[in-house]
């Protein structure tokens, strides 16, 4: 009796363990896992959590369209939830402003999310946000800029 107790015992915690769905589905960088899918916190992204959001966009993008004109934009990897916009506007080809002068940063709000709040070069302030869609792969900056002679309104997409 103690030897069928016992192997039943055993066959119920064998089944247990292989009944989990998360029991072979590791979440990297904090993620939980739930029902076999890993949750990601934000600023990661992937089947297991292990890509960074802002990875998709940290290249150049040149001949940028939009507010008739045409520059091009740069944008690098500040930590998993910010990135920085070398350009956005071309407003280094329409001031003394340095490219680095021009950089504003954009902070992740939600999963497909950012928004930029930034005062840069001198007399310039730009506000907007960023929206992103992984399965048109396309990124959507809205911003308003207020600048020495004037302002501007633009909306910008990039496809990533």
């Amino acid at each position: 009796m103690k030897k069928t107790l016992y192997y039943g015992f055993v066959l119920l915690a064998f089944l247990q363990v292989s009944c989990d769905p998360c029991a072979n589905n590791k979440c990297e960088n904090g993620g939980d896992c739930a029902n076999g899918r890993c949750y990601c916190p934000l600023g990661y992204e992937g089947k297991s959590c292990e890509t960074e959001w802002s990875a998709r966009f940290v290249k150049g993008f040149a001949s940028v369209t939009g507010c008739n004109k045409t520059y091009s934009v740069d944008i690098q990897r500040i930590d998993n939830q910010t990135i920085k916009i070398y350009n956005l506007g071309g407003f280094t080809n329409q001031s003394s402003c340095l490219r680095e002068q021009t950089a504003v940063k954009g902070k992740l709000i939600s999963s497909t999310y950012f928004k930029i709040d930034e005062t840069f070069c001198t007399g310039y302030h730009l506000q907007g946000d960023g929206t992103f869609n992984v399965t048109t792969k396309k990124m959507t900056l809205n911003y308003h800029c207020d600048f020495p002679s004037g302002n501007e309104d633009c909306a910008l997409v990039f496809d990533y």
